[in-house]
């Protein structure tokens, strides 16, 4: 990584002097995360877990862990959530997403958390279909015709009920973060994954409207482009210029890659047929 990120000793979480301009909340609507404007950069808050300063360009990021906040913890705020808004900064495409190989490419799932991006990945992996990554999904151009998926941290995240239905009991996991019930789940020869990017052939942009049957729609017109924005990972949200070319390059990989709505039964037994049709569909799409 060329980024320089460097961790501070432990210091209490003083008040916030300057103002939040935005937040990320719980589902209970509790304060998770605070955004906040510096003179050369931007302070990201995790309330009780650590304070991240950003500079202003994205290349570099100071933590000042809360006390007794554990590695781990730190680890993980850092490549899953101040890395990608990091590399946002740097005018790179990155969403809230995973992905997997097919093949003959990658396909994407991107959505909400709580929606099943990381159990789609790892219902891919176990089946032998490596996964590229989980959580933070980076996309580059390749010319101007076709975008690929670079590879991610070598690790999903997975709910308890996810871990029972899809791995097997002594699968390598890393040590629990602070913050939530989800564990880490190492990669491994039964849990591959694939170290190399790959063409994107397709975004499925994850519902969760009470399916009883697998539903794939293709996204048109301004609905695409929609879908990708909505995913992104953006810190700066007032500078026109910063803005405008995020928003020309979301464009032009909303026109490339096809976009579509995936709905869903979210049961287990019915995973096998889920990750039949998403090939299936893939491959109809291969150039």
């Amino acid at each position: 990584m060329s980024n320089h990120y460097r961790i501070m000793a432990p210091r209490p979480q003083a008040p916030l002097t300057a103002p939040v301009f935005h937040t990320w909340a719980e589902p209970d609507g509790t304060d998770w995360a605070r955004f906040c404007r510096l003179p050369d950069g931007y302070l990201v808050r995790f309330t009780d877990h650590a304070d991240y300063e950003i500079t202003a360009d994205g290349l570099h990021a100071t933590c000042w862990p809360a006390p007794e906040v554990d590695a781990p913890t730190l680890e993980h705020l850092f490549h899953n959530q101040v890395w990608p808004l990091m590399l946002s900064l740097q005018q790179k495409l990155v969403f809230h997403g995973s992905a997997v190989s097919v093949g003959t490419g990658a396909v994407a799932f991107l959505g909400r958390s709580g929606q099943g991006k990381s159990t789609l990945a790892a219902a891919f992996a176990v089946a032998d279909t490596p996964f590229l990554t989980d959580d933070a999904l980076l996309i580059e151009a390749d010319g101007s015709e076709a975008y690929s998926v670079l590879p991610g941290q070598p690790a999903i995240r997975l709910w308890d009920d996810s871990r029972s239905a899809l791995l097997h009991d002594d699968a390598p996991s890393a040590p629990a973060i602070g913050f939530t019930d989800k564990q880490r789940f190492l990669a491994e020869h039964r849990l591959p994954h694939l170290s190399a990017k790959q063409r994107l052939l397709a975004a499925y942009f994850l519902a969760d409207d009470g399916a009883t049957e697998i539903r794939i729609e293709a996204l048109q017109g301004a609905d695409r482009l929609t879908a990708w924005t909505q995913q992104a990972f953006v810190l700066e949200m007032e500078n026109p210029e910063r803005l405008g070319a995020q928003f020309a390059a979301e464009s032009r990989l909303a026109y490339v890659v096809p976009g579509f709505v995936l709905d869903f039964p979210r049961r287990f037994d019915q995973i096998d047929m889920l990750k039949s049709r998403i090939v299936e569909h893939a491959m109809r799409l291969v150039p």
